[in-house]
């Protein structure tokens, strides 16, 4: 069921640009679950500001973003509605081999039916 509340978004960021995302001499680094998180909470904010029912969207703390790999790290987000509602929604970022960054978000279609604190 909470798979049907949920759409699925993949965003490929071709251009790094719009996110300030590193040039051929960070391609080698490791991302950050730091950097991961500031880049889930600037995409999950713009997902939220087109999004009708959603009035925020908090990103769990950088230290509890998952790492999947060297170049993955998952974070969660909470979009909370004008009525109070909560629902789950999360980011994966990845850098790739050249250094820029792609995002993958599932993101709540809806909110959910049960009221939930939004944590920080």
């Amino acid at each position: 069921m909470r798979m049907r509340r949920t759409a699925q978004v993949a965003v490929a960021i071709a251009a790094g640009a719009a996110l300030g995302l590193p040039g051929a001499g960070e391609a080698a680094v490791a991302l950050t679950k730091t950097r991961a998180r500031a880049v889930a909470v600037d995409v999950a904010r713009r997902t939220c500001a087109v999004t009708p029912w959603c009035r925020s969207a908090r990103v769990e703390r950088a230290r509890l973003c998952r790492r999947q790999s060297s170049r993955t790290v998952y974070c969660d987000v909470r979009f909370v509605s004008i009525d109070g509602l909560s629902s789950s929604g999360v980011v994966a970022v990845t850098r790739r081999r050249d250094g820029r960054l792609e995002l993958g978000m599932a993101v709540p279609s809806a909110p959910s039916t049960v009221a939930g604190g939004a944590g920080g």
